[in-house]
């Protein structure tokens, strides 16, 4: 049986080693949160900037390798994850996102905790620019 997507990241993620910080660990619940989005009744800018989160975990070569950096060059995945949720989150309320996430931590803390850190930790504006242009969110 064909492995999922889903199922490649939580494998990543549960044999990652070294220190990390904890936002790293839903990398898998914003993958299927993004996927769950596309079968809901929304326009197709959003479907776009949805689609372009998904194909950034896949893109070879993005702008921090997981292959240099473990779990530190999950960074800008979570990154641009939280940027469209956000987006969405702006656009159609949270309460449209909440009835989609399947965890027992309340979205609004991870979603809010997990964009402020990655965006702490890419600190650099010319980086973050640059992730978004090359994810096609800029």
């Amino acid at each position: 049986m064909m492995k999922s997507f889903y199922d490649y990241l939580q494998e990543e993620i549960n044999g990652l080693e070294g220190c990390f910080d904890r936002f790293i660990l839903y990398i898998p619940d914003f993958f299927t949160l993004l996927c769950d989005l596309l079968r809901q009744n929304i326009d197709s800018e959003d479907r776009r900037i949805i689609n372009s989160a998904l194909a950034y975990f896949v893109v070879p070569n993005d702008r921090i390798y997981e292959e240099i950096y473990g779990p530190m060059g999950y960074v800008d995945d979570v990154y641009v994850c939280t940027f469209v949720l956000k987006k969405i989150q702006e656009k159609y309320g949270y309460e449209f996102l909440e009835q989609l996430w399947d965890h027992d931590e309340e979205l609004d803390r991870v979603l809010d905790y997990s964009y402020n850190k990655s965006l702490q930790l890419l600190g650099n504006q010319d980086l973050i620019k640059e992730i978004l242009q090359y994810s096609g969110l800029d």
